[in-house]
């Protein structure tokens, strides 16, 4: 496999030996001592001892994987396929290699950019939510072929499977655990060689069924905290917590991604407004899918440690008189119910009024929890008072 110089991908060799830490100092070597030569060099060699140097795996922004294609041990070639967070799925200068034709080589692979830029080096964002990669393949002779996966680094193979897609055989393999993939090229059918019948696919693994399991808030000293549980969320899983404005629209709060090891999250809003507050929850799948929670409402007001809702006296001896802020909540229906330490339910009534008295002259001395709902469930106040002679 001889060729000149002059028609080398220069480039392409030069970021080749940029690409992988461990080879840097022989490539640049190989490199610079094709660049002095005047004679003729085979290509391949250059490209295989590149190949055949261990791949620097302790850089956590680099993911990669490399695809070979081969007729023997002699004849075979790769193409480079890269993850980083910022890059960009279409062709950037600098960043991808363009395929250059030159030499004679007997089995050609290289991949596409989303842009359709056939490139030897394939730099593409992160691939949290999967990749489906177009690869290219063809040979001078027909014959029998094979695809393997020469090498893989820094990808969660045990979250993602990676699968070649055949569409001549309408099959795919798991790729991370076959050592090879067989395949024949017959240059007199279009459909066995070329851009269209591979493609290289990233997936996240199944898992069971999503779903947000809990939504709910309260008034705390600091704002108003919202809490969720989410189930089956993976690490793939996007959480937005949304507030309504004044406008009658949502604005976003808080952005976090999904933890595989946690099913609980929480976040406090610092500045509620004075009155009713409502949130909800935007939560977007490994597919780009967006749903959305119900809504939930919390009143709030800066002048009660026990939310929308005053209580008096405290300690009571006989009645106790519960009075909800003005303008806190958007209903007039309250649901009150009281609780002693022990968690036994000793009392509960619906009010139709913003203020109202309760009987507490049977109740035992000592500490009680009252908690107020609006007529939609969703939490107004919670005091403690004191039941005394």
């Amino acid at each position: 496999m001889k060729i000149n110089l002059l028609k080398l991908n220069l480039a392409a060799l030069i970021f080749l030996a940029g690409m992988w830490n461990m080879k840097a100092i022989a490539n640049k070597y190989i490199v610079k001592s094709a660049l002095n030569s005047t004679q003729n060099i085979d290509t391949s060699k250059i490209l295989r001892t590149v190949n055949s140097m261990p791949v620097q795996t302790t850089d956590t922004g680099n993911y990669g994987l490399h695809m070979q294609m081969s007729k023997d041990k002699q004849d075979y070639a790769q193409t480079g396929i890269y993850f980083y967070a910022n890059a960009s799925d279409k062709f950037v200068q600098n960043e991808d290699a363009i395929v250059v034709n030159g030499g004679m080589p007997l089995v050609y692979i290289w991949s596409y950019t989303s842009d359709n830029v056939a490139v030897c080096i394939n730099t593409l964002s992160d691939y949290a939510r999967g990749k489906r990669i177009r690869l290219f393949v063809t040979a001078v002779y027909n014959g029998d072929y094979s695809l393997s996966l020469a090498n893989i680094f820094n990808i969660d193979t045990a979250s993602y499977n990676v699968y070649l897609v055949d569409n001549e055989k309408k099959d795919s393999v798991d790729i991370l655990h076959t050592n090879s993939y067989p395949f024949t090229i017959n240059n007199g059918d279009t459909a066995s060689f070329g851009a269209y019948r591979f493609i290289l696919s990233i997936q996240h693994k199944p898992v069971g069924p999503y779903s947000l399991s809990a939504f709910s808030g309260k008034k705390i000293s600091t704002g108003v905290q919202l809490n969720w549980q989410a189930i089956n969320a993976g690490n793939f899983t996007g959480f937005t917590l949304q507030k309504l404005n004044s406008g009658n629209s949502f604005d976003s709060l808080y952005s976090v991604q999904s933890d595989p090891g946690t099913t609980y999250y929480s976040f406090t809003d610092l500045h509620p407004v004075i009155g009713n507050n409502v949130y909800r929850l935007q939560q977007s799948g490994v597919s780009g899918s967006i749903t959305y929670s119900g809504n939930i409402s919390i009143g709030y007001n800066t002048a009660s440690p026990n939310g929308s809702m005053n209580i008096y006296p405290n300690p009571a001896s006989s009645t106790m008189t519960v009075s909800i802020l003005s303008g806190s909540a958007t209903a007039v229906t309250y649901v009150a119910d009281i609780y002693d330490l022990a968690g036994n339910h000793v009392n509960h009534l619906i009010a139709n009024t913003e203020q109202w008295t309760n009987d507490v002259s049977a109740f035992k001395n000592g500490l009680y929890i009252i908690t107020i709902k609006d007529a939609k469930g969703n939490l107004v106040g919670q005091s403690k008072f004191m039941k005394a002679n």
